[in-house]
């Protein structure tokens, strides 16, 4: 049953089953306030991400994500496939000269943008041989997120691995497009108010909180991983 869930959620709807992967401090901070998050969780929390990105086809990240760690978004794993990369930048501030578009894998990025964005940096993504994906701004001026999901769904993306940044995060969960929280913890506090947030949306008040489901909980070295489902 768990194996076939894209497949179902695709089916059903046309829209990818999105998991979230957050790798938190226990109050919630992805990054210090100097946007520093290498390394929040350990080894072991960093070695099941590899194993997430092999299931599956593709990984997104927000611009904030590029701009401040410059992952190269890859998995590692031996018979990986062609894992697909995609940025959402909906300003065109992410450079030219970032991993994903200069590592040789160019043609497995996307960079979702709008036409604010694609009049900035599209020719010079494109000239790096990244597909450029540009939609109608929403009513915030970002790129809307469910035609961006339902854009990976209509070319057989069925299962996309978001890995953050808090923004992005938080859209998803204000849009209740989120199927799947993979939510790493450290045995670590911050304690700053001006840290980075793992879900920075609109949010709601105490009385409309929805809760979800916890699937399962275990340790990863020092580390723990909760699965939660909305």
């Amino acid at each position: 049953r768990e194996l076939i869930l894209p497949f179902t959620k695709h089916i059903t709807t046309g829209l990818p089953f999105l998991s979230v992967k957050l790798a938190m401090t226990l109050d919630g901070r992805i990054a210090d306030r100097k946007r520093h998050s290498k390394w929040i969780t350990g080894a072991p929390a960093r070695a099941e991400v590899q194993r997430m990105r092999k299931r599956a086809d593709a990984v997104m990240v927000g611009a904030g994500t590029v701009c401040a760690d410059d992952p190269s978004l890859l998995c590692r794993l031996p018979d990986s496939g062609d894992l697909m990369r995609v940025v959402v930048d909906s300003t065109g501030c992410t450079p030219e000269g970032a991993r994903v578009y200069t590592d040789g894998a160019t043609e497995r990025t996307i960079v979702a943008t709008t036409p604010r964005g694609a009049a900035r940096k599209g020719k010079a993504w494109a000239r790096r041989g990244a597909r450029v994906w540009t939609f109608v701004a929403d009513g915030g001026g970002r790129v809307p997120l469910r035609k961006l999901l339902r854009k990976l769904g209509k070319e057989g993306y069925l299962h996309v691995l978001c890995e953050g940044g808090g923004t992005l995060t938080g859209g998803l969960n204000d849009a209740g497009l989120v199927d799947e929280f993979a939510l790493f913890y450290a045995p670590a506090l911050l304690g700053d108010a001006l840290a980075v947030s793992g879900v920075a949306g609109r949010g709601s008040l105490l009385s409309r909180m929805k809760k979800g489901k916890f699937v399962s909980v275990r340790h990863l070295g020092e580390d723990v991983l909760i699965c939660l489902r909305p």
